[in-house]
């Protein structure tokens, strides 16, 4: 209780001692059990007016958002009078789990099953009316918490509402969840959102034109807010809500710990060991799971510490928990998303929400935040046990959130049918209107062009005339460029990841050896393999079997490392939006005639590349850095080189002029390793990158202008490669025939040639 709150209390217990005073001077000493239990139920009654009910707190920096909730959820603006014999966190918690079950409604669902890009199966349990129309009818997505499922007594309430109000309801079952057997030795974590990029891939080839409103709780919450800030504008989404999610693994974590929250965490840490051992024949393949040790886990760390990590290739638990926090990209969402927390909740205390984060960054996220509710409990009335009673303050809030967006939907299409059918008259009318002010200003530009044409064009004209040389603006093919930079980025962790960290020193080595200077090279290294403990061969990193060259030489300078290597830090690099106080090594200070080589290695997917294992850098973002550079002139040309599984996808989104795109792999093929050194135990280089470097070494010398972009692209062929080499062409202004690959790998010293009036005698 705050300080305030105390001082409250103890005038109320005052006044009342005070009351009895007055009455009965020997009151004190002569109390009767009727008069001590009135006497804690006035204080208990205050206590509960003054400190328990109270109006939830709205976050949202966006006013029209803010107003949208606010016209279309009038619960927001009500104060919450949670269930005044059970408002604790722990006791709401809990008997709202028991009292669902006692109302929860019964759900008939038709379930289908999608597989898996890994061999395993999905299940889907859709719920609709039998009047629904599967083409046009809008779709509600819901996500179960930890060990939840299609049948869980907080989810079959939510399904009722929205199939009531319109909706195709479909539940999403997690893994080994909803009376399912895995197929393969995976279940699922909080930092992987595959499975939902799956079920959204699925349900969008199904139902293309369908509007489509995400509901996550808990679990399930944390993974759709994972997927919805790291795609962005991209999200196959269009809106979300969101409850009881935990933003920041790490204190809240710590916090489930103590002793007064324990019984939760076994309780959890229980039905997930119950998991693995109904599928232990499964998981004896791992070899580096012990099963044993997973069965004797204690708490979530510890299981997580044991099994999570390791299956899906995190350190420890740590750090497995540090990728999966979500509150410091939450304001990448770009989607309408409603999020709805208890400032008590065990699993993500108060302190821990990122509300300052959403107040001043956030366009798209709005957070309620309420004084009591507990954890997926907001249990509200004196007596919330009758299936007559109202539906709880959750429940309530969901459906007048999904009810506004249904109508919000639904008014749209409305809207964009009547313009669609405008009246053909108006239509004409406005078309000539557009003809003629195009006419004028045809002609007014042709009135001003001679005025336009300066004596500086001329007088460039003579020096390239006398310097014999062909002007840029005339040859299409000649490059503009007056510099060179390089990029480099390898953004991968762990050892067994060495190979990404080679590839990129030894395109680090190759660029410094074709004459850009380390001063106009960025080199992103998530990982420090030289110095790892099971290096056999302490600060060397080898790109070959046979140890020929240590491309982590003395010379080496990296100017991004470890945790320093983020999608924030790159975007901020490239774009130049990087802090006040960083040195000049780590800008990028480019201009309008730089030519810039952007080579990137990692893991990635279809429209993503892992930085870290722990976030992910979308193709959007990438494009629309790239955009940013361009309106800021802060680039000529780049060549973009990616090295990674569906390289394809990440130059597909691409929208600027002036970008070559060559991926190592196109879309749905893996991109290979070359070959390995048994001596470290590891792969040492990617065959793409492998076979690039090799004609760098032997073909190619950047006095050789015959050496093209063109041949460039066909030094690794697919008998070499296994995967495809994929290149975009299609935003470049000049004929990669000819253009020299040393206007990217090579560097160039420009003489400017600056116009002054010189005075002869």
């Amino acid at each position: 209780m705050t300080p305030t709150g105390n001082i409250y209390y103890f005038a109320i217990s005052i006044m009342f001692t005070n009351s009895l005073l007055i009455f009965n001077p020997n009151s004190l000493i002569e109390l009767n059990i009727v008069t001590i239990i009135s006497f804690i139920f006035t204080l208990f009654i205050g206590h509960y007016l003054f400190f328990v009910v109270k109006k939830p707190r709205l976050v949202c920096r966006n006013v029209k958002f803010r107003n949208f909730l606010i016209t279309n959820c009038p619960i927001i603006q009500e104060k919450y009078w949670p269930t005044i014999w059970c408002y604790e966190s722990h006791l709401m918690s809990t008997l709202s789990t028991a009292f669902r079950r006692l109302r929860a409604p019964i759900i008939k669902y038709k379930r289908e099953t999608i597989p898996t890009p890994d061999g395993a199966v999905l299940h889907l349990d859709h719920h609709q009316n039998d009047d629904d129309d599967d083409d046009h009818c809008q779709i509600a997505l819901f996500m179960s918490g930890l060990t939840g499922s299609s049948s869980s007594e907080y989810i079959t309430p939510l399904v009722k509402i929205a199939s009531k109000i319109g909706y195709h309801s479909i539940v999403l079952n997690a893994r080994g969840t909803g009376n399912n057997h895995l197929q393969t030795p995976r279940v699922y974590c909080c930092a992987n959102d595959d499975d939902l990029r799956t079920c959204l891939a699925h349900l969008r080839r199904k139902y293309p034109s369908n509007k489509l409103i995400a509901i996550g709780l808990s679990f399930g919450g944390i993974i759709l807010s994972r997927y919805l800030s790291l795609t962005g504008k991209e999200s196959k989404i269009d809106s979300a809500f969101i409850v009881s999610v935990c933003w920041d693994f790490m204190p809240n974590c710590d916090n489930l710990e103590r002793w007064t929250n324990l019984p939760f965490n076994r309780y959890l840490t229980r039905s997930l060991i119950e998991i693995v051992e109904q599928n232990k024949k499964l998981f004896e393949q791992m070899p580096n799971v012990d099963l044993k040790r997973v069965f004797s886990s204690q708490t979530l760390r510890e299981f997580d510490d044991q099994f999570t990590s390791k299956q899906f290739g995190f350190k420890n638990a740590n750090d497995y928990y540090r990728a999966s926090s979500n509150s410091e990209r939450v304001h990448r969402i770009e989607r309408p998303t409603l999020c709805l927390n208890a400032f008590d909740d065990m699993f993500s205390i108060g302190p821990t929400l990122p509300c300052k984060r959403i107040e001043n960054e956030s366009n798209h996220v709005a957070m309620l935040i309420t004084e009591r509710g507990g954890h997926i409990g907001f249990m509200d009335g004196i007596w919330p046990m009758s299936k007559s009673s109202r539906p709880f303050y959750l429940e309530r809030l969901a459906e007048q959130y999904l009810r506004a967006f249904y109508h919000f939907f639904f008014f749209s299409l409305k809207i964009f049918i009547y313009l669609i059918q405008m009246d053909q008259m108006e239509m004409k009318l406005f078309r000539h209107a557009y003809t003629a002010i195009i006419i004028i200003i045809i002609i007014l530009t042709l009135i001003m062009r001679p005025c336009m044409i300066s004596s500086q064009q001329h007088h460039d004209q003579m020096v390239n005339d006398f310097f014999n040389r062909n002007n840029a603006d005339n040859d299409p093919n000649q490059s503009k460029h007056t510099n060179n930079w390089a990029v480099i980025v390898g953004a991968s962790r762990f050892w067994f990841n060495y190979r990404h960290v080679a590839n990129a020193l030894s395109i680090y080595r190759s660029c410094k050896r074709f004459g850009i200077p380390d001063s106009q090279i960025i080199l992103m290294i998530s990982d420090d393999m030289a110095c790892e403990s099971r290096n056999p061969r302490p600060a060397t990193i080898f790109n070959n079997g046979q140890h020929h060259i240590n491309v982590y030489g003395d010379d080496v300078e990296v100017d991004y490392r470890g945790y320093d290597v983020t999608v924030e830090n790159l975007i901020r690099l490239l774009t130049g939006r990087v802090h006040e106080h960083t040195p000049k090594s780590k800008r990028l200070l480019t201009n309008s005639g730089s030519n810039i080589l952007i080579y990137m290695t990692g893991h990635g997917g279809d429209g993503f590349l892992k930085f870290q294992d722990s976030e992910e850098l979308t193709s959007v973002e990438l494009a629309n850095a790239f955009e940013q550079m361009y309106q800021k002139r802060r680039y000529n040309e780049i060549l973009f080189i990616i090295d990674t599984c569906q390289a394809e996808s990440m130059s597909a989104k691409f929208y600027s002029p002036n970008i070559i795109g060559i991926g190592s792999s196109k879309i749905g093929e893996d991109s290979l390793s070359h070959h390995g050194d048994s001596s470290i135990g590891v792969y040492v280089i990617d065959r793409y990158t492998y076979y690039v470097l090799e004609f760098l070494e032997k073909q190619y010398q950047p006095s050789n202008t015959n050496i093209t972009i063109s041949k460039f692209l066909k030094v690794c062929p697919k008998n070499l490669c296994i995967s495809t080499v994929t290149a975009r062409l299609d935003l470049y202004g000049r004929d990669p025939s000819k253009v020299p690959l040393r206007d990217f790998f090579g560097n160039v010293a420009t003489i400017n040639v600056i116009n002054m009036d010189l005075e002869t005698t």
